[in-house]
């Protein structure tokens, strides 16, 4: 069996092995927990280093990144592709002959243990403005319609338009964001 395990943060937060997600929009956005919150609840000694100023560099990203890719690896998953998002989602895709609740799994422990942290700190401090929300999902919105024939009304949030048709939302973002 081959499964792919996509995780894609579109302004997603993931905090830990308890995943808070969070799809924020201009007019309905959560409360986000504080980089020092982070850090204290969810960060490991996998991270410390990257996660010591408070402060998450495109170059320590992509270092805790790169352990959490070993991680899976080192436990029998395929990494087949991924991206990281300049403001701070990831898309990962992952294959092996292990089940659905296993890859999840080790996909979720590897990520907990060498990126998770990392990822919502950097996410907090590369987060779009809500004028920066709305125009990525005015394009979505667009890209929907022209590319994939879907009914996705202009002035809806990022969230709305993943509950239309979710894949076209992800596939259109990331194109958007892959010119």
């Amino acid at each position: 069996m081959s499964w792919v395990a996509r995780i894609l943060l579109l302004g997603l937060v993931v905090l830990g092995v308890g995943a808070l997600a969070v799809l924020a929009s201009a007019d309905n956005a959560p409360a986000q927990p504080s980089i020092d919150e982070v850090i204290r609840l969810d960060g490991t000694d996998a991270q410390a280093a990257y996660l010591a100023d408070s402060v998450v560099t495109d170059a320590e990203r992509e270092a805790a990144f790169q352990q959490w890719i070993g991680c899976i690896q080192a436990e029998g998953l395929e990494v087949t592709a991924y991206h990281l998002d300049p403001r701070g989602g990831e898309s990962i895709d992952v294959r092996s002959e292990l089940g659905d609740d296993t890859q999840d799994s080790i996909v979720e422990d590897c990520r907990s243990t060498y990126y998770g942290a990392v990822s919502v700190v950097y996410s907090l401090l590369h987060r779009a403005s809500p004028q920066e929300l709305a125009t990525e999902a005015a394009l979505v919105a667009e890209c929907m319609r022209s590319t994939y024939g879907i009914e996705a009304p202009d002035g809806l949030t990022m969230t709305e338009l993943s509950s239309i048709d979710g894949m076209s939302a992800v596939k259109c973002y990331d194109e958007i964001h892959n010119k």
